[in-house]
């Protein structure tokens, strides 16, 4: 299956409940031509050990 739809990346605060192949809504906190449905593609964390601080999402909107 190949994925089609705008590529967003997003740099937020660590979510653990926020996983690949996952569905996120993007609200009206986000310009308008990236709100809508994505899926997630890649998700990655980074800090100090078992402690993440930043949690970067790759993800392709999918639908409005």
């Amino acid at each position: 299956m190949q994925r089609q739809g705008r590529k967003i990346s997003i740099e937020a605060p660590p979510n653990h409940t926020i996983f690949a192949e996952g569905l996120m809504l993007l609200d009206d906190t986000f310009p308008r031509a990236f709100k809508g449905q994505c899926s997630v593609d890649q998700v990655s964390f980074s800090g100090q050990g078992l402690q993440p601080n930043r949690m970067s999402i790759q993800a392709t909107l999918i639908g409005e």
